[in-house]
């Protein structure tokens, strides 16, 4: 069974800024590729730090 990928944590490291790609990659249990195509959605929809704080099923 594959570990679970932290979505939450790539979209918050996302908006906190000043980090790399691995470094969210490596802190959310994932590829580089998971975190460029969740931070193109996140783009794409406009998320803020506010928004997926409010959040509960990721």
């Amino acid at each position: 069974m594959e570990p679970k990928v932290s979505y939450k944590e790539i979209v918050r490291l996302t908006l906190a800024g000043g980090y790399s790609q691995r470094e969210i990659a490596a802190a959310a249990g994932c590829s580089t590729g998971t975190v460029c195509n969740v931070q193109r959605r996140v783009r794409l929809v406009g998320l803020d730090s506010p928004t997926v704080e409010g959040m509960s099923g990721l």
